[in-house]
């Protein structure tokens, strides 16, 4: 990666407080999603304004999952993302996951930075089940 340029590197779910991926979770426990981060040094020495989404789609049901925190949008270089690589985490909570039970899921993510024309990335998770 260029000095200019800032990419969403990875999104993928995990157990809440793990550190590996997984891709099964109790539809009676929390779950994690982890969106990896990264800025060129000019970029985020520059402390350009950035925004990072997710939307938690529900392939079975065909509607979307509410999740914690909503949409992140700050400076390169603030608390939110205080160093080059970063990693955003998200709730999805249990209490939006009882009716899901062996629904198949995943999870899409977009970083955006800058003002106009801006340096754009989009990842997509593995597909996840929540557990029957």
């Amino acid at each position: 990666m260029g000095p200019n340029d800032a990419e969403l590197v990875q999104v993928y779910t995990r157990n809440v407080g793990k550190t590996i991926a997984d891709v099964t979770f109790s539809s009676t426990a929390d779950f994690e999603v982890v969106v990896e981060v990264e800025a060129g040094d000019a970029m985020f020495s520059a402390g350009a304004e950035y925004t990072v989404d997710i939307v938690v789609r529900d392939l079975t049901a065909n509607d979307t999952i509410p999740f914690t925190p909503g949409r992140i949008k700050d400076n390169l270089g603030k608390p939110t993302w205080p160093k080059e690589d970063n990693a955003f985490v998200f709730t999805v909570q249990a209490a939006n996951l009882a009716s899901r039970k062996g629904h198949l899921c995943e999870v899409h993510g977009y970083l955006l930075v800058g003002i106009r024309n801006f340096d754009s990335s989009f990842a997509r998770s593995r597909t996840f089940l929540i557990q029957p």
